[in-house]
């Protein structure tokens, strides 16, 4: 069972992946009431309208929320009603963990089929057997001459993040 806290800090990290740290104000006023105006938001959030907007359509965009459209009596004017797409959250983060972990499959992949070298320099970037080899085992920013390393704490670090990732979608 997912807590209200992972509930919290989920929709925290959406909205602010999708529309930044504005998104992350706006869509914690909407999870509050069932709809609000952009006029309403832009008040309560002391930001201006046309940023309220360009984040409510980046959510939009992103299907976390969606606006009903209601003719003002008096003006004649469209007054849009915004709400959060609470039911499309999980599907959202669901799609992007999924992505995450086919990019991360990936990189073990090449970890897992490639020999690698360095010279011991940290300023100094990495080779895979194709690329020392056409340096001649020698480093091409430092001059130092490069060894062989042992890649599998990154390759076990990599099956633990697919793991946990898996999980929690299984969790879901």
């Amino acid at each position: 069972m997912t807590s209200l806290f992972s509930i919290v800090e989920t929709l925290d990290g959406l909205a602010r992946e999708v529309a930044g740290e504005e998104g992350v104000k706006v869509v914690k006023l909407l999870a509050q009431k069932s709809s609000m105006t952009d006029e309403e938001l832009a008040q309560k959030t002391e930001l201006n309208l046309n940023k309220i907007r360009k984040v409510l359509y980046r959510l939009y965009d992103a299907r976390l929320a969606t606006y009903r459209r209601v003719r003002d009596s008096e003006t004649g004017w469209f007054v849009y009603y915004w709400q959060l797409e609470k039911n499309k959250i999980y599907e959202f983060a669901s799609r992007k963990t999924r992505l995450v972990i086919k990019v991360l499959k990936q990189r073990l992949n090449f970890e897992e089929n490639n020999v690698f070298f360095e010279c011991g320099n940290e300023s100094c970037r990495r080779l895979n057997f194709d690329e020392a080899f056409d340096v001649g085992f020698t480093c091409q920013n430092c001059g130092a001459p490069l060894t062989q390393i042992d890649n599998s704490q990154i390759i076990e670090a990599l099956k633990k993040e697919i793991r946990k990732l898996e999980k929690s979608l299984e969790e879901k």
